[in-house]
């Protein structure tokens, strides 16, 4: 049978590790995980097992004694009418980035650096994009404040901008969020610019695509498309997303 094991874990060295290592003491094998919500010291990881079923009881109070395991929210099978292994897959088709960089987050820098250094120049842009829609996702998903927004604006201004803080300082206004300075405003191009050298305008490719993903996560609010319309890369004074019903 397939287990699923949510915990908060901490943001030490062999958390994970040690949590898979754990779950062998109960008859069941580690095949995957996928990291959501937190902060610089913790988040939410949500691990697929499979094995005996016999021990499932004993899983919060035993996996709470796990160095690093702070909570254990919930242990539970999967749905034995679901499509088998089709969690397993999903988590083996995941990208490999998005759980490194919401665990290192806010450090993710060099993550997106190397990630754009990987893909061939056309393609950045979209694969930036795509991996910013993918962690903004991951970080938004099951958010309570996220789920109770009506508007872009609320889930702006209790949300997103909070999440943004250690890397990105700004304000809503309105539906749209102003960034006025980012740890990832840099001269030349690199992941989150379009370079000059090819007379298009610059954009914040992961961090569009990263209010989008969050913005997803919201079930009340209407899907919106996000765009730049200013940037600090072509020498305006601050960068600005707008918010804008989706025609699709």
């Amino acid at each position: 049978m397939e287990v699923v094991v949510v915990v908060i874990a901490q943001k030490k060295v062999g958390t994970i590790g040690r949590l898979a290592s754990a779950l062998s003491n109960y008859g069941l094998h580690f095949q995957g995980y996928r990291l959501y919500d937190g902060d610089q010291q913790k988040c939410r990881v949500a691990v697929l097992a499979h094995g005996d079923e016999a021990h499932l009881g004993e899983l919060p109070s035993g996996l709470s004694t796990v160095d690093g395991i702070t909570e254990v929210l919930r242990a539970q099978l999967l749905d034995p009418t679901a499509e088998p292994g089709a969690l397993a897959r999903e988590l083996r088709q995941d990208n490999p980035f998005v759980n490194d960089i919401v665990w290192a987050y806010p450090r993710i820098r060099y993550l997106l650096e190397e990630f754009e250094q990987a893909q061939p120049w056309y393609e950045r842009e979209h694969q930036v994009t795509k991996l910013g829609v993918e962690v903004g996702s991951r970080m938004g998903a099951y958010h309570p404040l996220l789920r109770e927004a009506l508007t872009p604006h609320n889930a702006l201004q209790t949300v997103i901008m909070p999440v943004l803080k250690p890397v990105a300082q700004g304000v809503a206004e309105g539906d749209n969020l102003k960034i006025i300075r980012s740890l990832f405003v840099r001269r030349n191009l690199d992941m989150l610019y379009l370079g000059h050298s090819r007379g298009e305008r610059g954009h914040c490719f992961f961090l569009s695509g990263f209010i989008f993903g969050m913005l997803k996560q919201a079930p009340h609010i209407p899907r919106v498309c996000v765009t730049e319309t200013a940037c600090r890369e072509l020498g305006d004074g601050f960068c600005y997303f707008r918010t804008e019903a989706s025609a699709h």
